[in-house]
């Protein structure tokens, strides 16, 4: 498991893995690197034999506003293509859980 992550936080207690989403300015909106810290952190946790659950919870006064519509806007989706892969990967990181 990587020590630091830039938009979450990952830690292990008593069996417990611990993911805290860290982007309380925003909202703790969902945008490409928190959504691949946390990919990251699901699979370190997953791998673990120590951990038997896995606690999702974030910092601030928000857990979460969704995803992050400013950086999917600055993408520039504009075929069908465009929004089925944006939507498709969204939808992969969200059946993760």
């Amino acid at each position: 498991m990587p020590e630091t992550y830039a938009a979450i936080k990952l830690s292990v207690e008593d069996g417990i893995g611990i993911i805290t989403m860290n982007r309380p300015k925003q909202l703790n909106a969902l945008n490409s690197v928190m959504m691949l810290e946390m990919l990251q952190a699901l699979t370190a946790l997953e791998n673990d034999p120590a951990v038997k659950a896995i606690v999702l919870n974030a910092e601030g006064r928000a857990f979460s506003a969704g995803f992050d519509l400013k950086e999917s806007a600055a993408k520039k989706p504009t075929t069908l293509d465009d929004w089925t892969a944006l939507l498709e990967a969204d939808f992969a990181f969200i059946m993760r859980f």
